[in-house]
């Protein structure tokens, strides 16, 4: 019988997912669905059977209903949620695999014309900002809120204004920025970066294209751990042991996180973890100033 396998939640989580997922596909002969809220980064994958979206029309009647479902929950595992495993490990134990000591990169694929359409916009973005290197920057999560002049977050995951700001001034000064945001926040908005509102596939080519890439816990370091691009990435409420890459430079609060966030837990009193982690991204000047001495040190001239 045919397997369908749902991953849903985030884009990050998505992309963390596509190792253990290739894996189980390959001891069922290729022949597995996966449905995600993300097609994005399984588009063009030779690996699996289909991709379809979560929200596909009659997806019960002609996916679900005729194949065995499927449905890993890293969240729920006790290794991953006592820092014992990585996101890209836990998928693998949750689908009953080997799990593997090394981090496996996704595979993300990309279309040639994808990618020379991504290098046309690239050299343009290079003509108007007079820069060598290309440094891709997120600094705020999917759930980011900017309201009444505030940024609201309940998972601490992103960047407070000031933070941000002090970040983008110095990336903007010395390297063409790619601001990778949602949110249009007056204090960025008035420094010299590229702002085009990006789909995610051309996200994904232009982390795959770029020279470094700074930000936070969310989809770019994920996305820059499969092209093996270099990183700088600051952990808030979330931990690195779970979430992060060996080969990027990690910074965090002292002291941070102070609990475990048990997403997708039923049952759970959601309010009470967030709280505890209040502050992880209110750095004090001496602090930003080190987050951003560091980060221009090692992307280098």
């Amino acid at each position: 019988m045919i397997k369908t396998v749902m991953i849903d939640g985030g884009i990050g989580r998505v992309v963390c997912s596509i190792p253990a997922v290739e894996t189980f596909s390959s001891i069922n002969n290729y022949g597995i669905n996966v449905v995600t809220s993300w097609l994005e980064p399984y588009l063009n994958n030779k690996k699996i059977r289909r991709v379809y979206h979560i929200s596909h029309q009659y997806l019960w009647d002609d996916v679900i209903k005729k194949s065995e479902l499927i449905h890993p929950e890293p969240y729920w595992d006790h290794d991953y949620y006592n820092q014992k495993l990585h996101l890209i490990q836990a998928f693998y134990k949750c689908l009953g695999l080997e799990v593997p000591k090394d981090l496996p990169k996704p595979n993300i694929y990309l279309q040639d014309m994808e990618v020379n359409l991504c290098k046309k916009f690239l050299k343009d973005v290079k003509k108007e900002l007079g820069k060598e290197k290309f440094v891709v920057f997120q600094p705020f999560g999917a759930g980011a809120r900017y309201e009444d002049g505030k940024l609201i977050d309940l998972s601490n995951r992103s960047l407070n204004i000031k933070t941000a700001e002090a970040i983008l001034k110095e990336l903007s000064d010395k390297y063409n920025v790619l601001l990778m945001s949602h949110l249009d926040i007056p204090e960025l908005l008035k420094y010299k970066v590229m702002k085009k509102k990006a789909n995610t596939r051309e996200w994904i080519i232009m982390i795959s294209q770029a020279d470094y890439v700074v930000g936070i816990d969310s989809f770019a370091q994920h996305v820059a751990y499969a092209f093996d691009k270099p990183g700088f990435f600051i952990y808030g409420g979330t931990y690195p042991e779970n979430l992060a890459y060996p080969i990027h430079k990690i910074y965090k609060k002292k002291g941070y996180p102070k609990e475990y966030n048990p997403i997708r837990l039923p049952a759970n009193n959601m309010q009470v973890i967030p709280v505890y982690n209040e502050g992880a991204m209110d750095f004090t000047d001496e602090e930003i100033n080190e987050i951003v001495d560091n980060i221009i040190k090692d992307i280098g001239e």
